[in-house]
């Protein structure tokens, strides 16, 4: 149900700025980098995929977002970038590609 939620999530982020703040407002930002560190650590490569999607698209779309919201992602990304999986390596260099031009 979680990776639904996120794979949902990831949707709405993605579809405009506005949509994704209202994402960042309702404190969606915390709950996204809590999967991550979960599904990293237990190896669940399918959740840990979409949640970093989620992620990518959390701090993606111009204006760029608070740089609260940036600064709180940027541990997780560093963790991800650890990790040997080329699908989770594009999109967490995604983000950090999101995050430069901000």
């Amino acid at each position: 149900t979680r990776e639904q939620a996120v794979w949902c999530l990831s949707n709405v982020a993605g579809d405009c700025a506005s949509l994704r703040d209202m994402l960042l407002g309702c404190g969606a930002l915390p709950s996204v980098l809590s999967m991550i560190e979960e599904m990293a650590t237990t190896s669940q490569m399918g959740p840990l995929r979409n949640a970093t999607w989620c992620l990518s698209n959390l701090v993606r779309n111009k204006p760029a977002p608070a740089l609260e919201h940036v600064e709180r992602a940027l541990p997780t990304l560093a963790k991800l970038l650890s990790l040997d999986d080329s699908e989770l390596m594009m999109d967490t260099m995604w983000a950090l590609s999101h995050v430069a031009e901000a």
